[in-house]
C-alpha cells in the first residue's frame, strides 16, 4: 500500500527545531490547564517496526491491516481495565471521559485524526488469570504514549501525556524521546536477524483432541449443542528470546490479505497473531462484519467447489450468520447481507465468507457492538452460553485472549476490532499458541486434527517450527 503514498516526509526536509519547538509549546499549554495532551507533528518516513525497537521494554501496539496504513504504538499515557460481566459496555463510560480530558493539537505539516485506544478481551471472564496470560485480564486498553503511522499525508508521530500532575519529568522525558524517535527514523534499517533455533515443540496429544471433538459430537448428537469450537494450544521452546516484532513481519510477508496485530502491556507478554476475520468495522454509523466459519485446505483438490458444497461446512457457517444478525437487530436500522457464502481465499486455507453491512442507530458504542457479538459461533458455538459452558469445562487450557476480540476505538466514535486468531503469547523464550476448528454434525476427529495443523502452520513458521 505504501507506494500509492505522494512523496513522503524525509529526515532533511523536517525543521527538527521546529517541530521540537511545536511539541513544547503544546505541552506547557496542557500543562497550565493539567490536562492529558495529544499532539500531532510530520516525521520521518520509516520502517512501521521502528518505534517498536526504540523503546523496547514498554507497552507496545502494532497493527497492520490488510488495507490501509498501520501504525505502531510504544509506551503508556493512559490505561483502560475492564472487568467482570459488564467489560464490554463498560469501555463506553471509560473510553468517553480520557477523551473528554484531551487537548489535542495538530501541527500545520500532520492530518488530523482523532486519538486511538488499543487492546482487547479475553475470549471469557476471567480466563486470562493463569499462565501464559499473566497481566491481560479480563480486557484492558492503552492509549500510548507515542503512536507512529503511515498517512497519505506522509509519516505522523502523536505524543500523548498526562499533564495533570508530575508534569516536569514527563516533558523532560517526551523530549528525550522524541529525539531518540527521530534519530531512528532518520536511520538505516537493521538487517532481519535469524529467527533463534527451536528445541522443543509440545501439545496435546492427538488422541485428546480427537477426545474433546467427540466429546462435542457426542453434545450434538444428543441435542444439547448445534455447535462448539475445540481449541488446540502448541507450546515452543527457542535457544534464546523470540522477537515477536520479528515474527509479525515474517506473518505480514507471507499472509498480507489478514489483520497483523501485536499487543505486548508492560507486565504481560507479546499477543501476536495474523488473524483473517474482522469482529467488525464501524465508521459513524456504517457497520461492515462478516461471518467467516467452514474451512479447506487450499490445496485440496477441487477446494473451491468441494468447500462451497460441504453440508457440514454449511452447518458450520449459517449459525454464525445467524447470531450476528440477531445480535445487531437491536443496534441498526437496516441491515443487508449476502444470500450466500462466498470464499475467503488465504494461502494455506479456504473459509467460507458472508459479508454483512449494517447502518447503525445513532450513538451505538463499540463496546456495545462487541458485548453483542462476542463470541459469534465461529469461535465459540451454538447456543453459545451451552457452548461457553461446554468449552470451559473440556478445554484443557485457558483460552486467555485467543478468539477475543482485539483492536481499536478513536475519540470520534470509530472502532475496528478483529478476532484473535492464528494467534500466540510469546514471553522470553517461549511461545505458546493457538487454534482451533468448529464441531458440528458430520465432523471427523481425525479431520480436525489436521484443520488445526493448517491454523497452525503460520505462526509456527514465522517462528521456525513445525506442528507435531
Amino acid at each position: 500500500m505504501s507506494a500509492s503514498f505522494p512523496q513522503p516526509h524525509r529526515a532533511s526536509t523536517l525543521d527538527r527545531p521546529a517541530i521540537a519547538a511545536f511539541v513544547t509549546q503544546a505541552l506547557e499549554e496542557a500543562r497550565d490547564e493539567r490536562a492529558l495532551a495529544v499532539v500531532r507533528i510530520p516525521a520521518p518516513r520509516a520502517s512501521l517496526d521502528t518505534p517498536l525497537t526504540v523503546l523496547r521494554k514498554s507497552t507496545s501496539i502494532a497493527w497492520r491491516p490488510p488495507e490501509g496504513p498501520g501504525l505502531s504504538g510504544v509506551g503508556r499515557a493512559a490505561e483502560i481495565v475492564l472487568t467482570g460481566a459488564e467489560r464490554f459496555r463498560a469501555l463506553e463510560a471509560e473510553s468517553e471521559a480520557l477523551f473528554a480530558r484531551m487537548l489535542r493539537r495538530t501541527h500545520p505539516d500532520a492530518p488530523e485524526l482523532a486519538p486511538r485506544l488499543f487492546g482487547g478481551w479475553a475470549f471469557a471472564e476471567g480466563g486470562a488469570e493463569n499462565a501464559p496470560w499473566e497481566g491481560f485480564g479480563d480486557g484492558r486498553f492503552v492509549l500510548p504514549r507515542w503512536t507512529y503511522e503511515h498517512t497519505s499525508a506522509g509519516a505522523v508521530l502523536t505524543l500523548a501525556l498526562d499533564l495533570s500532575d508530575g508534569w516536569a519529568g514527563r516533558i523532560q522525558l517526551a523530549r528525550a524521546e522524541l529525539a531518540s524517535l527521530f534519530e531512528a527514523l532518520s536511520s538505516p534499517l537493521r538487517s532481519e536477524p535469524e529467527p533463534p533455533r527451536v528445541v522443543r515443540v509440545d501439545s496435546a496429544s492427538r488422541a485428546a483432541h480427537e477426545t474433546l471433538v467427540r466429546s462435542i459430537t457426542d453434545a450434538v448428537e444428543a441435542g444439547r449443542l448445534v455447535k462448539a469450537v475445540a481449541s488446540r494450544r502448541v507450546d515452543v521452546r527457542t535457544e534464546r528470546d523470540l522477537d515477536p516484532w520479528a515474527i509479525l513481519r515474517r506473518l505480514s510477508a507471507r499472509y498480507p490479505s489478514t489483520f497483523r496485530f501485536g499487543v505486548r502491556f508492560e507486565s504481560a507478554g507479546s499477543f501476536v497473531g495474523a488473524t483473517p476475520e474482522r469482529l467488525f468495522e464501524k465508521r459513524g454509523r456504517a457497520l461492515s462484519t462478516e461471518a467467516l466459519a467452514g474451512s479447506i485446505a487450499a490445496g485440496a483438490p477441487d477446494a473451491d467447489r468441494a468447500l462451497v458444497e460441504s453440508a457440514k461446512d454449511r452447518r458450520e457457517h449459517q449459525p454464525v450468520v445467524e447470531h450476528i444478525l440477531t445480535g445487531l437487530a437491536p443496534h441498526c436500522e437496516s441491515i443487508v447481507t449476502a444470500p450466500e457464502p462466498i470464499i475467503r481465499r488465504l494461502p494455506n486455507v479456504l473459509h467460507l465468507h458472508t459479508p454483512i453491512r449494517a447502518t447503525l442507530r445513532a450513538g451505538v458504542h463499540a463496546g456495545a457492538l462487541a458485548a453483542a457479538l462476542h463470541p459469534t459461533p465461529a469461535v465459540g458455538g451454538f447456543p453459545v452460553a451451552e457452548a461457553a459452558a461446554h468449552i470451559a469445562a473440556n478445554e484443557p487450557h485457558a483460552r486467555g485472549w485467543y478468539a477475543g476480540p482485539v483492536g481499536w476505538i478513536d475519540a470520534d466514535g470509530d472502532a475496528e476490532l478483529v478476532v484473535a486468531l492464528r494467534c500466540g503469547v510469546v514471553r522470553g523464550a517461549s511461545a505458546w499458541l493457538y487454534a482451533g476448528g468448529g464441531i458440528v454434525e458430520g465432523s471427523v476427529p481425525e479431520a480436525e486434527w489436521d484443520e488445526t495443523e493448517l491454523k497452525l502452520r503460520p505462526l509456527l513458521e514465522a517462528i521456525g517450527a513445525e506442528a507435531r
